[in-house]
């Protein structure tokens, strides 16, 4: 009886385990809009004004980069001179990042 007992609360267990795993405990895929409905310029400035109230370029810098490539599709030549500022900046720290980088923000 006492057996009997035991296999019957084990498969209890089991039964309420697999329950729960399979109705709410796995993760759910979110879907995250990551622009959020902003404009290419518009994650430009984003980007950018982190520059100018940082004094550098830091983990921004791969961002910047990709919105300079979808912006060619747009617009090719502000791209390219903003590409040109760009590559200046890189070699920029304190106040000329600073600058550099709004006038880059007021291009757009």
């Amino acid at each position: 009886m006492l057996r009997t007992l035991i296999r019957f609360s084990a498969v209890v267990l089991v039964a309420a385990l697999l329950t729960v795993t399979s109705t709410g405990c796995q993760p759910q895929g979110v879907e995250v809009d990551v622009a959020q409905g902003l404009s290419t310029s518009d994650l430009l400035k984003q980007d950018l004004q982190i520059v100018v109230d940082n004094g550098q370029l830091g983990s921004e810098m791969g961002s910047i980069e990709n919105n300079l490539f979808k912006l060619k599709e747009s617009n090719a030549a502000l791209a390219e001179e903003l590409t040109a500022d760009l590559q200046e900046l890189q070699s920029l720290q304190g106040s000329a990042a600073v600058s550099k980088a709004q006038s880059m923000i007021e291009k757009l």
